[in-house]
């Protein structure tokens, strides 16, 4: 399969899924935008996770494609809007956007989640489902605009909740 020709939008791709994604879509010789909050010249994630945009788009690069770091918080509506806007194109969006990492190393995240308090959430679902409606919703508007494009959305599941 080719995707030649083809522009794509990896939310979060710095490392985890986001990463594999933009690299796979590369290697099928897609653009690709790779964004997320971490660059090489910025701040690190509290949990020290390895990984930038840019060590990303070089490696999209790497295997075919065109990689192309921007820094977007999918999180700021305004800076979610502002990159949508000047992109042009747009066939596949990937939201693989993940949050809370800022406050995943609180003791309280070892407890099962219905036994914390609903307030701590309030960051998660900022960092997570609003921050991929977002996206959806400025990526849909071009895609929509073309009468073509493929949305979807990866997410971590919370299986030790049970154990």
């Amino acid at each position: 399969m080719t995707l030649t020709g083809k522009v794509a939008v990896v939310a979060g791709a710095s490392r985890g899924c986001g990463r594999g994604i933009a690299v796979a879509l590369g290697e099928a010789g897609a653009t690709v935008f790779v964004t997320g909050r971490t660059t090489q010249g910025g701040p690190k994630p509290v949990d020290g996770a390895p990984g930038t945009i840019e060590d990303t788009a070089e490696e999209v690069t790497r295997r075919g494609g065109r990689g192309i770091p921007v820094q977007v918080d999918h999180t700021n509506p305004d800076q979610v809007a502002k990159f949508f806007k000047e992109i042009g194109r747009l066939d596949i969006l990937v939201s693989a956007v993940w949050g809370g990492n800022e406050r995943y190393q609180d003791p309280i995240w070892e407890k099962p989640f219905w036994t914390q308090p609903a307030l701590n959430w309030n960051e998660f679902l900022d960092a997570c489902p609003h921050a991929f409606w977002l996206s959806a919703h400025a990526g849909a508007r071009i895609m929509a605009e073309r009468g073509s494009g493929l949305i979807v959305a990866i997410t971590e599941p919370i299986t030790d909740q049970f154990e």
